[in-house]
């Protein structure tokens, strides 16, 4: 009897197991905890916000332009006062126009609006040359594959410039398209309307394009977040 007790015993011990424990479902984050996070990722300083362009950048964008080249037809006499208004108000258009399409992160400095300036520079160059007395054919084909690139590398130099003393990221193209348009009045009206020869007048309007740009650079607000 006693032989049969303590046989029995392991079999009791092994089938009597404790119940399983119920798994316990985690507390639910109530909606009003959630809110700091968000809040708290939204300020995150890691995370840069992008720079909102101000409107005080657009009227520089159209107004620069416009003076520039507005007031430079009158002052030699091209255009009468009102047609110089005129023309002014076109091309600030264009380039206020050229400033909103335009990206900010681009530092080459050479918007759309600059590059199709360049190439028109380029091209009227060009049948300037060919159809100059005693200049030889090939002289303005030589303008019409050069005068490009080297407006993109000025522009490039120039952008580094820009950016450096402006506290606006978009200084690189805003002041390059209002110190180009500058440029290119100036040097195109001192090589049609006087007799320095060719050196001069592109030598005054690269340094007009630089003061120029370097005046819309430190007139332009910074950048608001």
């Amino acid at each position: 009897m006693a032989a049969r007790d303590l046989a029995a015993r392991p079999t009791q011990t092994a089938t009597a197991r404790p119940p399983a424990a119920q798994p316990v479902a985690a507390p639910a984050e109530p909606a009003s905890a959630r809110v700091p996070q968000r809040a708290s990722a939204a300020q995150d300083p890691r995370k840069p916000q992008k720079a909102t362009r101000s409107t005080g950048a657009a009227w520089i964008a159209f107004s620069a332009p416009a003076v520039t080249v507005g007031g430079q037809l009158f002052a030699f006499q091209i255009l009468s006062g009102t047609w110089s208004v005129i023309l002014g108000v076109v091309v600030g258009s264009v380039f206020w126009l050229d400033r909103s399409i335009s990206d900010e992160r681009d530092q080459d400095g050479l918007s759309v609006v600059g590059f199709l300036l360049a190439v028109l520079v380029a091209v009227a160059a060009t049948i300037v040359l060919l159809w100059a007395p005693g200049v030889p054919w090939w002289v303005g084909i030589v303008a019409l594959m050069l005068t490009t690139p080297v407006f993109v590398w000025v522009s490039m130099c120039l952008a580094r410039v820009f950016t450096a003393v402006a506290r606006a990221k978009e200084a690189a193209f805003v002041a390059n398209g209002s110190g180009m348009a500058a440029g290119v009045t100036t040097g195109s009206l001192l090589l049609a309307r006087t007799d320095l020869g060719v050196l001069v007048p592109v030598l005054g309007g690269l340094l007009i394009w630089a003061v120029a740009g370097l005046g819309v650079s430190l007139l332009l607000p910074a950048d608001r977040r």
